[in-house]
């Protein structure tokens, strides 16, 4: 059997478990996490599906550490779901923005997809909590 084929069967089953270990967090549980857990748990996701080298690995997780001691003081501070998702997002444009110093074009490119993924994710799960719809 193709070893590539292999490698890259194996990528894909850890990504989609670690994509479903993420998404099935709420902002909730979230709260329970430590900056370096979500830190570590952004770098693994990430590193599952950008394969990065590992000294990419080293430098991803050090913005991703900076990103997550932005976003868990929102995560578990007072305000209201979307107040938490908007502040969220602009840290996450931030630290795309760092990322694109080191990481490679198809790399970026994967990265934005499961950030996108991730936000439609986030949202879907608010609004079927909520009985609402998404705006068109």
């Amino acid at each position: 059997m193709n070893t590539i084929f292999l490698k890259r069967a194996f990528v894909g089953l850890s990504f989609f478990v670690s994509i479903g270990m993420l998404h099935a967090q709420t902002m909730e549980e979230m709260k329970a996490w430590s900056v370096d857990e979500f830190a570590r748990k952004m770098t693994d996701q990430m590193s599952t599906r950008a394969s990065l080298s590992p000294g990419q690995v080293d430098q991803v997780h050090a913005v991703n550490l900076k990103f997550a001691g932005l976003v868990m003081p929102v995560v578990k501070g007072d305000g209201d779901h979307r107040s938490k998702l908007s502040a969220i997002k602009g840290f996450d444009n931030q630290r795309s923005e760092e990322l694109e110093i080191f990481l490679g074009a198809e790399q970026m490119r994967q990265v934005r997809q499961v950030q996108n993924e991730n936000r439609r994710k986030m949202k879907q799960r608010y609004y079927e909590r909520h009985g609402s719809t998404p705006p068109k």
